[in-house]
């Protein structure tokens, strides 16, 4: 769907996979760990989950530190290295959704040892998500590695022009805290260079 010139939707749980590494890098352990509770949260985890997406092309230009999107800019030496032989971009954000959070919080106050789990599982899935669209809508295209807001000295403040630039309240279902924390928590932005 495109809602302005931004293209959003939603991703059946067919349609990609928890990857397992990066499940096993979030519970710290083996990458075939497996145990009749984990694949439990898992399923409980899937019913949850509604994977959604958005994201946009935009043209940028780069002057020294200074990353200029169109909609806003950005001063981040890093990000400038990232981009500088790009001269468009993807902005794009992903979610689990909000049941998830819901699932993770009940499981918490009821001290219930699966919410560990499926806190783990949710950030696994939501960076396997984000690898699915990123390859989506890179695919035959040369770009530069995904880069978010938060990493190296991209501000995370750039979190309020890109949220608002995707209408990710409308599109994704994101919300931004006055403390920069997003919600739904398993959510992800990034900015991916156009070579």
């Amino acid at each position: 769907m495109i809602y302005n010139d931004v293209i959003f939707g939603s991703v059946s749980s067919t349609d990609f996979e928890i990857k397992k590494n990066e499940l096993a890098a979030r519970l710290n352990a083996g990458f075939d760990f497996e145990n009749e509770l984990l694949n439990k949260c898992i399923n409980e985890f899937k019913k949850a989950a509604t994977y959604r997406y958005a994201y946009i092309r935009v043209p940028i230009s780069i002057t020294n530190d200074i990353c200029d999107f169109g909609f806003a800019t950005v001063k981040s030496a890093s990000l400038s290295r990232v981009l500088c032989d790009s001269k468009e971009a993807f902005i794009m954000a992903v979610s689990t959704g909000i049941e998830v959070d819901r699932l993770i919080t009940k499981l918490y106050l009821k001290n219930d040892p699966s919410a560990f789990f499926i806190d783990a599982i949710g950030s696994a899935a939501v960076e396997s998500l984000a690898d699915h669209i990123n390859d989506k809508i890179c695919k035959n295209l040369s770009t530069t590695n995904r880069f978010s807001p938060g990493y190296a000295d991209f501000p995370l403040e750039f979190q309020k022009d890109l949220l608002s630039r995707i209408n990710a309240n409308q599109t994704v279902g994101i919300t931004l805290s006055e403390k920069l924390m997003m919600t739904p928590m398993k959510s992800i932005t990034a900015i991916i260079g156009i070579k």
